[in-house]
């Protein structure tokens, strides 16, 4: 499906598809290594919004130490799509503006009938013990409503685990159960990734201690979801 946005100026892309401080990409020696605070993605729930519907944005943040979700409460709309997205009652929910607005807006936009405007949604969270704000950036579709992938279960050499235990040096084959058409990115604290950008990822137990293995996916037309498990590397 076609679809229409405006380009936001580009800071720094991570390979998880979110916008992250400049001096934070300078520090990061690899895509898949967590090894400093910030956001893995943001999810819109739903991703895509009909007329008065509303949605709720969600971060999966990475503070330095562990991976938390975070409800996104400092969210910005650029002017242009001010109209199309507006603020609801609760905290961290948007709400898309009525049929009529929808439909003069994505008419002035030249959007075809029954495709959905992009709208950019900057967000940033700030954390006790973080220096400064974390940011991403969220693609908010108005006008045609979908839903969010489901998340995937995490399989270490076949087999389903909701924490993992790996002892020093363990190679271990990893996999993501999603739907077809998904694209996959792998994080971890601890270890070493290959083919983190795949379904089916390897992870060497490189170093002792306690962490965490993340897998984000995405469908292409602002679908997120994620899963973390806890993860331990023993002797």
């Amino acid at each position: 499906m076609k679809m229409y946005r405006v380009l936001s100026r580009v800071v720094c892309w991570a390979a998880f598809g979110v916008m992250v401080p400049m001096l934070g990409c300078a520090d990061l020696s690899e895509p898949w290594q967590l090894n400093y605070a910030r956001v893995l993605a943001v999810q819109a729930t739903p991703p895509g919004v009909a007329p008065l519907q509303t949605t709720t944005l969600t971060a999966l943040v990475f503070d330095g130490a562990a991976v938390r979700e975070v409800t996104m409460t400092d969210v910005v709309v650029p002017a242009p799509f001010a109209a199309l997205l507006l603020p609801a009652s609760a905290p961290a929910v948007w709400q898309a503006a009525d049929a009529t607005v929808v439909a003069r807006e994505l008419a002035a936009q030249q959007v075809p009938a029954g495709e959905a405007l992009v709208v950019p949604v900057t967000t940033s969270v700030t954390l006790a013990g973080v220096d400064g704000p974390l940011m991403g950036v969220k693609h908010v579709r108005v006008g045609v409503a979908a839903a969010n992938p489901v998340a995937p279960a995490v399989l270490v050499d076949g087999v389903e685990q909701r924490e993992v235990t790996l002892h020093a040096h363990q190679v271990v084959q990893l996999s993501a159960a999603g739907a077809p058409g998904l694209t996959y990115v792998w994080a971890s604290t601890h270890g070493e990734l290959k083919r983190a950008a795949a379904a089916n990822s390897q992870l060497t137990a490189t170093e002792l201690g306690d962490g965490v293995l993340v897998v984000v996916v995405r469908d292409g037309v602002g679908g997120v979801a994620w899963t973390h498990v806890p993860l331990h590397v023993v002797p």
